[in-house]
């Protein structure tokens, strides 16, 4: 065949060992044509698809064929056509030799004729199928287990777990979809996966109907060609040449495959790699302008910064989609920074912030010297050029990013550095003008003296005077002082950073080509992050615990004077996030002993920015006092043994605060520096706003002293009678004085009796309706009479109600409740008030003490006229109550009497007869308060008359009782001889129920108390305390376990 029938082409794919895709070597105009070629009279083992098996070699016939051909410029002419099935049969030749004769040579293809269409070359094929099999290799192999051993072993489903295990894998591009989506066939595995590039996004396919002519007519037609199958793919602009980029650097290459996440549909997002190439893929196609950035999967990839600068250099150029590009307000500015940055492109300062690994803020001298001691307002923060360091996230670390942090810190906090600025990258930070500098950054004076003495494997400063050179890939000399240190070549030389590759055109660092032989010196010695070392990956964050797991884990350091920590934040003048690395303890602390202003006050941003400068990622040792409430751990800080409070306190910018001082030993150095700032009207003592502050103050505390002064208690004094006990400490008492108020109650209720009668008849009652706090007349359940109440609560038709003048709470229907419209009988207070004991806590459970408190207090004073003093002091109302009693003449003494008649006392236990009289007692109440408003009416017995009265008296109400039993005149008979044996006495209540163990002092009532004229009757009451305590009575059978859970004994 002659020459000129050759087509010259590039071969785009190879699909078996015997068919080949070629396309046009012309691309300039677009994609260009294409054609697949099966081989002319060859044919190959079969592929397996599916289910199927491949046939022996098949895999080997492929590759072979692949490797051999794929990329590479050929020639070809078509030899014959397959009418029936139109599939086109050719010979392919490379540099000249023929491909199919290649194939049958490696026993990867047999000659094959199709009928009486040969090839023009099937001699040449038949003599080197011969020799093949003469050889004994490939497909004439006569050894079965090369047979066997030439299938692949295919999966039957996606293995989605292990391959995110792994993520790193080698294989080949198969398919291409679109500009950033291809299928790779996994190797060894053979799982096929799709792959989207992560980070980027190249123009698409719109799926449409084939005759789509409006938006409106869109979706029917869509319905009918999902059907019908009349649906076509229009591509977006360029959509078509990203495609054909991608297919003419992946497909059917080697490539390698990161895999960082997947979908719902089991696609894969990640980066891809050709084997031979230096850099990935993303960057090449972002380059030539196929492509932009995907902001939400950027974040996934190592070197997102690369690619947008990619991307950036196809929009400075207006590469295909960024044709009509045009630049932002954002990327003007930053043109003009880098333009006018020759003016601050080097300058000196002190390193104030650690930020990261490669990180720095540095506050720049107000003059062009090292020497310069006075700073400006302006700190620049520098990113370290041409490196990157392992980063920190937000909860958690990548390995030996602590430790580049670390590295970084103790040889750069508090140096003079001096600083050039190399170049300047867009940045997402609105503090820095969305702009981020990076430079250079030499120490000329070393810093945190402290940080250096403790890092001992630091370099040693290399001695003598003159310059070092150093050759650069520009070819020019750089010199660096021998005195002075590189901040990014410590880091390299430590095996924690790694050399930012650069594209040619790319600014870097003057010192790259030395950056590039550090970091490869750090992999030999395989130091750092090169290494095996496991690094710390996460600290035990506690500021976002509570109290008692910070308390938990700081008893650790119960016995400690010193904890060596790092400040790692400022939040205020006086608070801190602290790192204690020993310990891998992260945590929130606080100074004690002095307050600060807040931050909307003045000289808080100055107060701040003074103890950032002193302690802000500085070695510094904890002095741990305590732990607040809210687990933030108060204490101490010392720098180079100097007390931060001290430093904050001279300096003016806090103030003593006095409780926490005042437990300190350093209280007098505290306030003498306090004064002496004061007196040089330093910071907040010299401020206006601070001084009329504290003035005010002044005053105020003056005010609340005066206000704290004691002032003597009101009291009111009265007779009364106890109603009703509500427990231990808890009874009603009605005024005796107020008996003709109640008169006037009592005979509007009677009055109003027969109207209320009548209009329940017509039932009105069901117009009624009552809600919380409301007065009202309430009908008592027993006696079936009217007085005042005050509804407690409510539940739909029932309610809880208050007898306001006795004290007694009854559930009641509507049907008894009654509207109280009289003003002037609504008008009258209640003639009785809740009340308790003064000073004394009765314990509400005496179970153990075989003793019912609510029973006792029955027995003790319910009923009997009492001599009423209601004590008033802030607020707080208590009663002293006495009353009187008999007692032999002869057993009279200051001491307290014992009236309960009716229960014995053996040593500290009072104990119930066996008849149960605590039952029987409060049936007796009960009726009492059934029949409470009769007592009130009659004029009770005055126990201040002469005992032989009150003994006729009590005759005749005997002689008028014909139907009591004889048994009960005999009892009142003994008692009227023992009355006239006794004498009549005033018993203080309080006293005597703590003489007798059945009640503690409150401490809360005493101190309220203790200033005013009760003082020595408090003290009388502790007295009498410390003898029933003395006397293990009552409550204090186990001495001082009051409170305690008695079981435990």
């Amino acid at each position: 065949m002659e020459k000129t029938n050759l087509k010259p082409a590039i071969v785009k794919y190879v699909q078996s060992g015997d068919v080949v895709t070629v396309r046009g070597r012309d691309s300039k105009k677009g994609p260009p044509p294409e054609k697949t070629l099966t081989l002319a009279s060859i044919q190959a083992p079969r592929l397996g698809r599916n289910k199927e098996k491949d046939e022996a070699f098949a895999w080997e016939s492929r590759e072979f064929l692949r490797k051999l051909l794929i990329g590479q410029e050929v020639t070809w002419f078509i030899e014959y056509i397959d009418e029936k099935s139109g599939r086109e049969f050719g010979t392919i030749f490379l540099n000249g030799q023929n491909v199919s004769v290649m194939v049958v040579e490696e026993g990867l293809a047999r000659p094959r004729a199709l009928g009486k269409k040969v090839s023009k070359y099937y001699r040449n094929l038949e003599e080197a199928a011969e020799a093949a099999e003469t050889a004994k290799i490939g497909i004439w192999s006569d050894t079965k287990r090369e047979h066997e051993n030439s299938i692949r072993k295919l999966p039957r489903d996606i293995d989605v777990k292990s391959i995110l295990n792994q993520k790193t894998f080698q294989g080949i591009v198969e398919y291409v979809r679109d500009g950033s989506t291809v299928r790779v066939l996994l190797l060894p595995s053979f799982q096929s996966i799709m792959v989207y590039f992560a980070g980027i996004q190249c123009p698409g396919f719109k799926r449409v109907s084939a005759n789509e002519k409006d938006e409106k007519s869109k979706k029917k037609k869509e319905k009918d060609n999902k059907s019908s199958g009349d649906v076509s793919y229009v591509p977006e602009p360029y959509a078509l040449n990203a495609k054909f980029f991608t297919e003419s650097k992946l497909l059917g290459r080697d490539v390698k495959v990161g895999i960082v996440g997947i979908d719902k549909n089991e696609f894969f997002y990640g980066d891809i790699q050709v084997v031979d190439d230096e850099e990935s893929f993303l960057y090449q196609i972002l380059t030539e302008g196929y492509a932009k950035i995907a902001e939400w999967s950027i974040k996934y990839l190592p070197n997102p910064e690369k690619m947008r600068n990619s991307e950036q250099m196809a929009k400075n150029k207006r590469k295909r989609i960024w044709k009509n590009y045009t630049l932002s307000e954002k990327d003007l500015r930053m043109q003009e920074l880098i333009t006018s940055i020759s003016e601050t492109k080097d300058f000196y300062g002190t390193v104030v912030e650690i930020i990261g690994g490669d990180f720095i803020s540095v506050r720049e001298k107000t003059e062009k010297d090292p020497n310069c001691k006075t700073y400006k307002p302006l700190e620049r923060k520098i990113s370290l050029s041409s490196i990157v360091t392992p980063k920190k996230f937000k909860h958690s670390l990548e390995p030996f990013s602590f430790e580049a942090k670390e590295a970084l810190r103790k040889i750069a906090i508090g140096a003079d550095v001096k600083v050039t600025i190399d170049y300047v990258r867009e940045s997402d930070s609105k503090s820095s003008n969305g702009l981020r500098e990076y430079g250079t950054v030499l120490i000329i004076k070393n810093g945190d003296q402290s940080s250096q003495e403790d890092d001992q494997n630091a370099e040693k400063k290399k001695k003598g005077k003159g310059k070092k050179k150093q050759e650069t890939s520009t070819g020019k000399k750089q010199e660096t002082p021998t005195g002075e240190k590189n901040l990014a070549e410590h880091l390299l030389s430590l095996g924690l950073a790694s050399v930012v590759r650069h594209r040619s055109n790319d600014p870097r660092s003057p010192f790259y080509d030395k950056y590039v032989s550090l970091e490869e010196a750090a992999k030999k010695k395989r130091l750092g992050k090169f290494s095996n070392k496991k690094p710390i990956t996460q600290f035990n964050d506690l500021t976002n615990q509570n109290a008692s797991k910070v308390t938990q884990i700081f008893s650790l350091f119960n016995n400690v004077k010193k904890i060596p920590a790092i400040v790692n934040f400022c939040t205020s003048p006086s608070r801190f996030i602290i790192l204690i690395p020993k310990e891998t303890i992260i945590a929130r602390f606080a100074l004690s002993c002095v307050s600060v202003m807040n931050s909307s006050e003045p000289l808080f941003d100055e107060a701040k920015d003074f103890v950032r400068f002193l302690c802000q990622d500085r070695q510094v040792e904890l002095e741990f006092e305590r732990i607040d409430k809210k687990g933030t751990v108060i204490g101490n800080i010392l720098i180079n043994n100097t007390s931060l409070t001290h430093l904050i306190l001279s300096n003016g910018y806090a103030q003593i605060h006095e409780f926490s001082a005042q437990k300190s030993g350093d209280y007098q150095n505290l306030v003498q520096l306090e004064k002496s700032a004061k007196e040089k009207k330093l910071g907040i003592w010299g401020h206006e706003y601070y001084i009329s502050k504290l003035q005010s103050i002044e005053k105020n505390s003056e005010k609340k002293r005066q206000e704290s002064l004691p002032s003597k208690p009101i009291e009111e004094h009265f007779e009364g009678f106890v109603n009703i006990v509500y427990g231990a400490n808890s009874f009603y008492i009605c005024n005796k004085d107020r008996e003709n108020e109640l008169e006037k109650i009592t005979k509007f209720t009677d009055s109003i009796s027969k109207k209320i009668s009548q209009s329940k008849s017509k039932n009105k009652s069901q117009d009624l309706k009552f809600k919380k706090d409301d007065l009202c007349l309430s009908q008592n359940a027993e006696t079936g009479k009217w007085c005042r109440g005050k509804i407690i609560s409510e539940h739909k038709t029932a309610y809880k109600v208050l007898h306001i003048d006795f004290g007694t709470i009854e559930n009641v229907t509507l049907n008894q409740l009654y509207p109280l419209e009289d003003n002037e009988i609504a008008s009258i207070p209640p003639l009785g008030a809740q009340a308790k004991l003064a000073f004394i806590e009765i314990p509400s459970d005496q179970r153990r003490l075989e003793i019912d408190p609510v029973e006792f207090l029955e027995d003790l004073i319910l009923g009997i006229p009492t001599e009423c003093t209601l004590l008033r002091q802030k607020n707080v109302a208590v009663m002293n109550c006495f009353i009187s009693a008999w007692k032999p003449e002869a057993e009279i003494d200051p001491e307290p009497v014992n009236l309960t008649s009716n229960l014995e006392q053996k040593g500290f236990v009072v104990k119930k007869s066996k008849q149960k009289k605590g039952k029987k007692k409060s049936k007796q109440s009960k009726v009492n308060l059934k029949s409470q408003e009769k007592q009130f009416l009659e004029d009770f017995p005055s126990l201040s008359e002469q005992p032989k009265k009150e003994t006729n008296n009590e005759n005749q109400n005997q002689n008028e009782n014909e139907n009591e039993n004889q048994n009960e005149n005999q009892n009142e008979n003994q008692n009227e001889n023992q009355i006239e044996n006794q004498k009549l006495i005033k018993v203080d209540i309080v006293k005597h129920i703590v003489s007798k163990g059945l009640a503690k002092v409150d401490k809360n009532q005493a101190k309220l108390f203790s200033d005013s004229d009760y003082f020595d009757y408090i003290n009388q009451l502790k007295e009498l305390e410390k003898e029933a305590k003395a006397n293990h009575l009552g409550i204090w059978l186990f001495g001082d376990s009051y409170g305690e859970d008695l079981d435990a004994f």
